[in-house]
């Protein structure tokens, strides 16, 4: 991520996709497990090359704009958690296990030239060669990644336990398929509204009221009963998750200074995943 901020997301951004591409042939060849420890290790990398590039990218390129940027950045990344596990099961129904390895190498392929056409930004840059955990000593920053830590944590206790309880309430797989799509689908369509939202009331003002009210829905999950109480609760909470999910990055965005910017979304995103 500080590379990025010192005018190098252009190569973060082309060495990632062709890691990534690597590393979904890896998966696709593999017939071993050594090929798929390397091949997914490698996706990581390219995941992490990307992203703060493409976060720093968005948040500089329009300042006025940043909610509604980074609304569209994150409807488009949620879409992929929502559609992305039908179409490899779609894939791999058609061909087979290696099958959505292949698709989804080849799709990134038509990604190339766009990355190839990639410029440095013009916004200030990280001159003094500064480090990720010096952003540590910034308070608004510390309060930023709190609480877009704490977001993730419905998405982990999510993923964690609401499939169990689903199960427990006598749910059949298909059911909990469809119930997954409908419950995390509000989160790619309201997030553009939610950006757009956030900049117009204040992001630190948005993000703790829309997580406080998830946070009433999720605490309500072990209070009634039943199987569709628990879906119709699911998706009313995933509602205020999507309006408020651009919310979080914004945050974090605006608590450092603009040559920081990579580096702090690079640094929160480390943490969400720890």
């Amino acid at each position: 991520a500080p590379h990025a901020d010192r005018g190098r997301s252009p190569i973060l951004l082309k060495s990632g996709l062709i890691t990534g591409i690597i590393a979904l042939l890896f998966l696709a060849i593999g017939d071993s497990l050594w090929y798929f420890i390397v091949g997914r290790s490698l996706f990581g990398f390219a995941m992490g090359a990307t992203t703060p590039a493409a976060k720093r990218t968005v948040i500089v390129t329009n300042p006025n704009e940043l909610g509604k940027n980074l609304g569209k950045l994150g409807a488009y990344d949620a879409a992929g958690w929502v559609l992305g596990p039908a179409i490899a099961a779609a894939l791999n129904a058609i061909g087979g296990f290696r099958t959505p390895f292949w698709g989804m190498a080849i799709s990134l392929l038509f990604f190339i030239p766009t990355a190839w056409r990639a410029k440095p930004d013009n916004a200030e840059r990280d001159l003094q060669k500064k480090r990720p955990t010096d952003l540590f000593r910034i308070r608004r920053f510390n309060g930023a990644v709190l609480i877009l830590v704490s977001y993730f944590v419905f998405i982990g206790a999510f993923e964690s336990v609401w499939v169990l309880e689903m199960d427990s309430r006598g749910a059949s797989n298909w059911q909990i398929g469809i119930a997954i799509t409908c419950a995390a689908l509000p989160i790619p369509l309201l997030s553009l509204k939610g950006g757009i939202l956030a900049q117009r009331f204040g992001a630190r003002r948005w993000t703790l009221g829309t997580m406080s009210i998830c946070a009433i829905f999720v605490a309500s999950f072990g209070i009634f009963e039943g199987l569709l109480t628990l879906i119709i609760l699911t998706i009313l909470s995933s509602i205020f998750e999507g309006l408020g999910f651009p919310a979080g990055p914004m945050l974090v965005s605006i608590s450092v200074p603009e040559e920081r910017q990579a580096a702090a979304q690079g640094l929160a995103l480390s943490l969400i995943h720890i």
